[in-house]
């Protein structure tokens, strides 16, 4: 039996032993994904504003940080309020990379206009790999 059982489970007895009730499985489900749109609509807020590598770097270590509140939460509570903060800069980290390809994609598709960069493109690709 995990350690962990015993302090966020209810004893049921018997063969089923500590089982985390069904009410607080809903409610750590929906708490990641309402942690996701909140990311989201902070990452459309804060990435114009300070640009992509801020934004992530906060997040990545905004990351460490809720990590630890869910590895060391003493009660079913905090569990809850770890896996909504942990969800949080998943939210972010799923939004920014579609504006980061958007970026990328502009030049992919002004090459298909203009023939000439294109070929500046490859060229660059080859200088690169």
């Amino acid at each position: 039996m995990a350690a962990s059982l015993t302090i966020v489970g209810v004893n049921y007895g018997g063969v089923t032993g500590y089982q985390v009730p069904a009410k607080w499985q809903t409610g750590l489900n929906d708490a990641g994904a309402v942690g996701n749109i909140v990311g989201a609509l902070l990452n459309g807020y804060f990435t114009p504003k300070y640009g992509h590598r801020k934004v992530m770097g906060v997040n990545l270590i905004l990351m460490i940080a809720f990590i630890f509140i869910v590895f060391f939460a003493p009660s079913i509570n905090i569990l809850l309020l770890g896996e909504f903060l942990c969800c949080i800069p998943w939210g972010v980290f799923t939004t920014s990379v579609c504006s980061s390809l958007q970026d990328g994609l502009l030049h992919l598709l002004t090459c298909f206009r203009d023939p000439r960069m294109l070929l500046r493109l490859l060229l660059w690709l080859c200088v690169v790999i």
